[in-house]
């Protein structure tokens, strides 16, 4: 699994999996440029290179937290969007009366369009991690140096380079 060979800690509450990799396991779009429905086909295609022939992706995101006042949920909305049956939760202690639970879900390939496009149009509220992390400023996928390489050539224009060396 790529979070593992990378050494992505989705949970970590202070750095994004964009910044726990190195520039070339990572790639960024920032989401204004598929905002109010521009360049669907442009996500599609992306979406569709990094995700290939997968019919089953695992996505994690925060649900509730707990603090001396006690449980606070996470309203993300994603059963606007999708039916979930199936979730896992896990609660992390961050220490101090605080403590989040987090959800993973396994969802089917043709909902994460569906996810992301919602998230983009702030529908939905993420971040939702998958080796994507989307959320309404930008779209950052963390893969092997060769489909890095394969989309920063592919989508050239498009990406974002900010923080590229």
């Amino acid at each position: 699994m790529i979070v593992n060979r990378l050494n992505i800690d989705v949970y970590n509450t202070e750095i994004t999996p964009y910044f726990q990799t190195t520039e070339k396991n990572r790639i960024r779009f920032l989401s204004q440029l598929f905002y109010k429905y521009r360049n669907r086909w442009l996500l599609r295609e992306i979406l569709g290179k990094v995700l290939g022939d997968s019919t089953l992706i695992r996505g994690t995101f925060i649900v509730a937290c707990f603090n001396e006042r006690g449980r606070h949920t996470n309203s993300i909305g994603l059963n606007k969007v999708l039916k979930i049956t199936n979730w896992k939760e896990t609660i992390i202690d961050y220490g101090e009366n605080f403590k989040l639970i987090y959800t993973e879900v396994t969802f089917r390939s043709e909902d994460v369009f569906k996810l992301i496009s919602n998230i983009i149009e702030d529908r939905i509220y993420g971040p939702i991690v998958f080796i994507i992390y989307t959320s309404t400023d930008v779209l950052d996928i963390m893969a092997e140096e060769v489909q890095i390489n394969q989309l920063k050539k592919e989508f050239s224009g498009y990406y974002n380079r900010l923080f590229d060396n």
